[in-house]
C-alpha cells in the first residue's frame, strides 16, 4: 500500500528538522522559530506502538499570531490517521508519503517547488534506522543505534553548532516515558558534550498523538513526546536558550491555546481546533 498526498494546493513546511532549537535561534527568523517549535509541539511520540488509535482526535488546525500582529494558519489533511498533507497561509506545503504502514518520505513544498526531500528508513516498524534530507546539493543524515541502556545514539554529518564543523557528531538522547527528554551532543575532539538540551512536559495530550507515525516524525527531530513541551532548554559554551509555554486545555486533555516565550523575550500564541 503506497499512500501519496492527493492535493494539488500548495502550502507550508516543517522547518529544519535536525536542527535543534539554538541552531535555529542564532541561524533564522523569528517567525520559522516559532513555526518550527509550533510543529515540535504537535508532532509526537505514540508510546509504545504507532498502531491505528481507536481515539480519532485529530488537529484540523492551528493560527499562530506573533508580536507584530500577524498570523499564519496551518491546516492539516488525512486519510484516516494518516497525516498526508499539511498547508499552510504563506503558500507552502509538507506532502507524506507511506509504503504499507512506513511513512518513507516527506517533501517540503513552496508553492509547486521541492525545497527539501526527508527520507526515512527503518530496523521495524517503530524504529528508525536512517533520517536523511536533502536540500539543493547538501544532504544531511541521523543513523540511529538502541543501546542496551535505553539511550539511543545518533550519528550524524550535520553537527555545526557555533564555531564546532564536524562531519562525524554524535547524539545521544534518552526518553522519559515516551517523550524525548535530554540530549547530549559531542564531536569527535571533544570529549565532553559541547552542549546539552533539556525537555520538560506537562501531564495532556498532544495535539496529535493520535496521528500515524508520529513518534517517527518526533525521533528525526530529537524532541517531542506525547505529551507538550513545557520547557525547552539548551546549554553550552555560549549557546544557552530557553523557551517556555503555557498552555490553555479543553475537557478531553487537549491544548486549545499556547503562549510561549523565547529568550529573547519574544512570544507568539497558537490556537489550535480539532476535528
Amino acid at each position: 500500500m503506497i499512500i501519496e498526498p492527493q492535493f494539488t494546493c500548495g502550502f507550508y513546511s516543517i522547518i529544519k528538522y535536525i536542527c535543534l532549537f539554538n541552531k535555529i535561534l542564532k541561524q533564522t527568523p523569528m517567525k520559522k522559530i516559532a513555526l518550527f517549535l509550533a510543529i515540535s509541539l504537535t508532532v509526537a511520540c505514540s508510546g509504545d506502538s504507532d498502531s491505528p488509535k481507536s481515539t480519532k482526535v485529530l488537529l484540523d488546525k492551528t493560527v499562530t499570531t506573533y508580536d507584530d500582529g500577524s498570523t499564519v494558519e496551518a491546516t492539516y489533511f488525512y486519510d484516516d490517521d494518516f497525516l498526508i498533507k499539511t498547508t499552510y497561509s504563506d503558500g507552502r506545503s509538507d506532502e507524506y508519503t507511506y509504503e504499507d504502514e512506513y511513512l518513507t518520505q516527506m517533501k517540503e513544498l513552496d508553492g509547486t517547488t521541492v525545497t527539501a526531500t526527508h527520507r526515512y528508513e527503518y530496523f521495524s516498524i517503530n524504529r528508525l534506522k536512517k533520517y536523511t534530507i536533502q536540500r539543493g546539493d547538501i544532504t544531511s543524515y541521523q543513523s540511529y543505534e538502541y543501546l542496551n541502556n535505553g539511550d539511543i545514539y545518533v550519528r550524524t554529518n550535520d553537527l555545526l553548532r557555533d564555531g564546532y564543523n564536524s562531519s562525524d557528531g554524535h547524539f545521544k538522547f534518552r526518553m522519559t516515558g515516551s517523550s524525548i527528554s535530554y540530549i547530549e551532543a559531542f564531536i569527535p575532539t571533544e570529549l565532553l558534550p559541547i552542549y546539552t538540551v533539556n525537555i520538560l512536559y506537562d501531564t495532556k495530550k498532544s495535539p496529535m498523538v493520535n496521528v500515524w507515525a508520529n513518534s517517527i516524525m518526533s525521533m528525526a527531530k530529537l524532541q517531542g513526546g506525547d505529551r507538550n513541551i513545557r520547557l525547552y532548554s539548551s546549554l553550552g559554551g555560549n549557546m544557552s536558550s530557553q523557551s517556555e509555554t503555557t498552555y490553555t486545555y479543553n475537557d478531553e486533555g487537549y491544548p486549545t491555546q499556547s503562549v510561549t516565550t523565547i529568550s529573547d523575550n519574544t512570544t507568539y500564541t497558537i490556537e489550535y481546533f480539532y476535528k
